[in-house]
């Protein structure tokens, strides 16, 4: 579970009213957590400083510049997780992994709704180290 790579994005956010923020990632290629015996998965994970989680527009966007980024990774092996820090979570840390997945015209999109990992130790720790 190493990382593969450091950088960070350029983007204008529309929740907050188009400002200019270096959203910086990290990307690492490792089985799903808690599964035995599964194929690597690329998860790229972003501290939420920006209010990603409950602004879905600037997500969108943020998903976007990423696909345009990595065009060669499969969507059905592609997490986003979405991570800050949440004392009344059990680990410290709230997490929400996002999807992506293929629409009816095969274009990659962003799932419909995020799943709170923030129990599993498995991706507490992947975002924290």
């Amino acid at each position: 579970m190493s990382t593969l790579l450091k950088d960070f994005v350029l983007m204008a956010l529309p929740h907050r009213e188009w400002s200019c923020e270096a959203i910086h990632f990290r990307v690492k290629l490792c089985p799903e957590p808690g599964k035995l015996g599964n194929k690597n998965h690329t998860y790229i994970i972003v501290e939420d400083l920006y209010g990603f989680d409950a602004n879905e527009a600037s997500l969108v966007v943020f998903t976007k510049i990423l696909l345009l980024r990595f065009p060669h990774l499969p969507p059905n092996r592609v997490h986003i997780l979405i991570h800050c820090r949440d004392m009344s979570k059990s680990l410290g840390t709230k997490v929400l992994r996002y999807d992506l997945m293929r629409d009816e015209e095969r274009q990659v999109k962003l799932g419909k709704k995020p799943e709170d990992v923030s129990e599993k130790s498995g991706y507490v720790s992947m975002c924290t180290f």
